[in-house]
């Protein structure tokens, strides 16, 4: 009983759980980089208590690594870790002297994850639209609108823009 409160508390303490997360050793290039540290520091910010509650409730880390693609990804990637992809275009974004788009992307990307999207049986779309949704519940919503509005547009990225527009938070 006073484990599980303990864990509880830890988790209440948004520094600690970050210095928890920037600590991994798989995180070090994070460290190297003071601008790209400081985007996904403010990323970490943007979580909720529930939402580290959440990440921490399954027992595997939350961990963003950087890879060749475009963008990001998120991957159910063990059962000791869970993955965030990094694609150079985004740590350019996180890096730049406006990173909102890039924390939006990674809050969309968190909410796959937080949602539990590969532990349900959605449409690919209904994943989109409710990770678009935890994107804008936490304050990105027009950052994300802004990205998707530079996409090539497509009747997917249309809906998504109309849906966020629902979402914002006021």
């Amino acid at each position: 009983m006073f484990q599980n409160f303990f864990q509880s508390r830890q988790v209440l303490n948004a520094d600690s759980f970050n210095q928890e997360f920037l600590a991994h050793p798989l995180h070090q290039w994070i460290l190297a980089d003071k601008y790209l540290f400081r985007g996904i520091s403010e990323f970490l910010e943007a979580l909720t208590h529930e939402d580290r509650i959440s990440l921490m409730k399954r027992k595997r880390k939350l961990i963003l690594t950087p890879a060749s693609g475009r963008y990001s990804c998120a991957l159910n990637g063990s059962d000791e870790y869970e993955f965030i992809l990094v694609f150079p275009d985004l740590v350019e974004i996180l890096k730049s002297a406006a990173p909102e788009r890039g924390i939006a992307i990674l809050l969309h990307e968190a909410g796959h994850l937080v949602r539990r999207h590969s532990d349900r049986s959605l449409n690919i779309i209904e994943a989109q639209l409710e990770a678009d949704a935890f994107c804008a519940h936490r304050g990105y919503g027009d950052a994300l609108t802004s990205f998707l509005m530079d996409l090539e547009q497509t009747p997917e990225i249309d809906l998504r823009i109309r849906y966020l527009e629902t979402q914002m938070v006021i």
